[in-house]
């Protein structure tokens, strides 16, 4: 047996002690143990402490904690539920203002039409700067509304 073979078996001497391994590596582990007197020491140590572990008294949970730990997670899940819908809300509303925005492009190219005229500008120039005013307003809006809702989430958080 090598040196990394016998430093992988100790390794599993702990989970032996306490039967957690499957039959053919509780087998190997014994047949190792007939063997190699260090290990089988160190692994009658290990099942001596945990039949001192299994003797030990079990500490009782605190009256109503399984209630309380319940609602917490009903809670939880609760919020978790409320930014999962305030999320898919505000990514409807962001592709709402998106679509709007595209879907107002040949509206805005008239009125920048007209704009050019009045202003004297030509009317790709005139069209550019309404693309730049809607996409600006459309990111400040949804910047305000997820702001908005953290806000909102921030508020929640502090008075619960």
């Amino acid at each position: 047996m090598t040196v990394k073979d016998h430093t992988a078996l100790r390794a599993q001497l702990t989970l032996a002690a306490v039967g957690a391994l499957d039959d053919a590596s509780q087998m190997e582990i014994e047949r190792h143990l007939a063997v190699c007197p260090a290990c089988a020491a160190e692994f009658a140590r290990w099942q001596r402490m945990g039949v001192a572990i299994r003797r030990m008294p079990k500490p009782l949970a605190p009256a109503g904690l399984v209630e309380r730990t319940r609602a917490l997670l009903v809670e939880r899940q609760v919020q978790e539920a409320e930014a999962r819908a305030n999320f898919r809300g505000l990514a409807l509303l962001l592709a709402f203002v998106w679509a709007m925005t595209f879907l107002a492009w040949p509206l805005e190219r008239q009125l920048a039409a007209g704009a050019a005229s009045l202003f004297a500008l030509d009317s790709a120039r005139a069209s550019l700067w309404v693309l730049a005013y809607t996409i600006l307003g459309s990111i400040a809006g949804t910047t305000a509304a997820v702001v908005l809702g953290l806000n909102r989430r921030q508020a929640a958080r502090r008075a619960a």
